[in-house]
């Protein structure tokens, strides 16, 4: 699970110029993903805050996208610190098996580019959906800035979305969410209870003079449309709280969690010995927690624990997300700038893994920050048309923009020997007899080599001749007669042996 001592990631430039057109970036990255080291999830764009539901089978993880703080870097001479106020979109990826990841591109979420123009930020998102009138609706909250909350809806996990009350949801206004009572109004977190009663968590500290119990946190219920409060939100006691709500059901119990206080001096917090940046959590027989929290307890220390070589200092704080999926297993989200040090930059950015939670018998819950991940025997389907966004492991590719007709990310190859790999690869007993691939070419010509199990000659399978299409934008479906049929379950690696190309989708046939 060690990374090379090249780069993990390299900066990209904005735009790419090929044949006079210009494609926008949407990575400003390039991956470099090694294999059998599954964190970070994705390594296409820089993503922060990460929540994840399971819908029909797949789960979806959103993220604020810190990699649009990046894109004004080449204009100020240098990549700039990360301060999140240009931030204004979420990244969204998706996984059956939580180890090989698809890119579902940017969510534009707030000001002029996309749905709620009213609001000047978007950060942390919590996502849930509900049907209503017969149909499953989406929800996204999200942070404007420090000072409320929003809400945007759609009909899928990736959208369309639209602004269904085009204000706040939790503003200034909302009662018990002063200044003086909430400094930081925002990170929501969302739980939809098993009767269908739908509850949201926020708040955080801000500059609170009380740093052990500043009764900054709060929950409310949502009504029926789940974009109104049902009542006012209540106060959550939680000891030495800084922020990020989190919230789960987990056998018949809620457990609320949330990132403690990591201020500088005196300011420290010692209630509970919680320690710095770490992630509590306290459990309540009710969601509101009427009944009373049980005493805060730590599930996930700070990353500066796990990497002890990253600073520690504010910018390396913690946030998370707990999620329970169908099977009953327990995972974490989190976030660190492990990747961003590897590149040499200390600006705060951040990239979004996952590891397993272990519930013990008497409920208490742990889990630790590892490069490996999760770990699965479930398998990937290679006969369904596949996003080429969609991989395990990578080297040198980045996601773009297409064409207006393309609604998802395109990779981009800009160099000879970028490839990606894909785990646990399903072939069946028939196998696999050809291979296509979707790919815009300018003028570039070459070849992209099909490997089995790794990238070793002795493994090669099939080799794909690309041909120019005289544009960027011009995607043509090239397939390959494979060497022989492909039988069994195996990693697959696609390495290619061509520059300045554009892959849309690729599938395997079995005739």
């Amino acid at each position: 699970g060690s990374f090379s001592e090249e780069p993990l990631l390299s900066i990209a430039k904005k735009r790419i110029i090929l044949e006079g057109e210009f494609v926008k970036t949407e990575g400003m990255i390039k991956a470099n993903k090694e294999v059998n080291t599954n964190n970070p999830i994705a390594a296409l764009r820089f993503t922060a805050d990460p929540y994840a539901i399971e819908y029909d089978g797949t789960v979806y993880v959103y993220g604020t996208n810190d990699s649009e703080q990046m894109e004004d870097a080449s204009q100020m001479g240098g990549i700039p610190k990360n301060d999140y106020t240009k931030i204004t979109s979420l990244n969204c990826y998706s996984s059956k098996d939580m180890v090989n990841w698809t890119d579902e591109g940017v969510i534009r979420v707030a000001g002029e580019n996309g749905p709620a123009k009213w609001a000047t930020n978007c950060w942390a998102p919590a996502v849930t959906y509900k049907k209503i009138n017969g149909m499953d609706k989406f929800f996204i909250y999200f942070a404007d800035n420090g000072g409320g909350i929003g809400v945007i809806e759609g009909e899928s996990p990736t959208g369309p979305w639209r602004d269904p009350i085009g204000k706040g949801l939790i503003t200034r206004n909302t009662p018990t969410c002063s200044d003086s009572e909430v400094p930081w109004l925002f990170d929501p977190a969302v739980l939809m209870d098993d009767d269908g009663q739908a509850y949201i968590y926020f708040g955080g500290v801000g500059d609170k003079e009380d740093r052990e119990h500043p009764k900054c946190t709060r929950v409310a219920k949502l009504r029926d449309d789940m974009i109104s409060l049902d009542g006012e939100p209540v106060i959550i006691d939680a000891p030495a709280p800084f922020e990020d709500s989190g919230i789960n059901k987990i056998n018949e119990k809620y457990y609320y969690s949330y990132c403690t206080n990591f201020s500088s001096g005196s300011e420290r917090p010692t209630t509970g010995d919680l320690g710095i940046a770490n992630i509590a959590y306290m459990v309540s027989k009710d969601p509101l927690g009427t009944s009373g929290w049980s005493e805060a307890k730590v599930v996930l220390n700070s990353p500066t624990s796990y990497y002890p070589d990253l600073p520690s200092n504010d910018n390396n704080n913690n946030h998370h997300c707990i999620f329970q999926r169908s099977n009953g297993k327990v995972y974490i989200l989190y976030h660190t700038q492990k990747m961003a040090a590897e590149m040499g930059i200390i600006q705060g950015y951040r990239t979004t893994c996952i590891d397993e939670v272990t519930v013990h018998a008497n409920g208490e819950l742990s889990a630790s920050m590892t490069r490996e991940g999760i770990t699965t025997e479930d398998t990937f389907d290679p006969y369904r048309t596949v996003a080429a966004g969609t991989f395990a492991w990578a080297k040198g590719v980045s996601a773009i923009t297409g064409p207006e007709y393309l609604n998802h990310p395109v990779l981009s190859v800009s160099s000879k020997g970028d490839h990606v790999g894909l785990h646990n690869v399903d072939f069946g007993s028939d196998g696999a007899k050809t291979f296509m691939m979707k790919i815009a070419s300018a003028d570039e010509t070459g070849t992209v080599k099909i490997y089995l199990d790794s990238m070793e000659e002795t493994n090669l399978v099939g080799e794909l001749d690309v041909t120019a299409t005289g544009s960027v934008e011009t995607y043509k479906d090239m397939r390959v007669n494979l060497i022989k049929p492909v039988t069994g379950t195996h990693r697959v690696f696609f390495v290619f042996d061509i520059k300045d190309i554009f892959v849309d989708t690729w599938t395997f046939h079995k005739n």
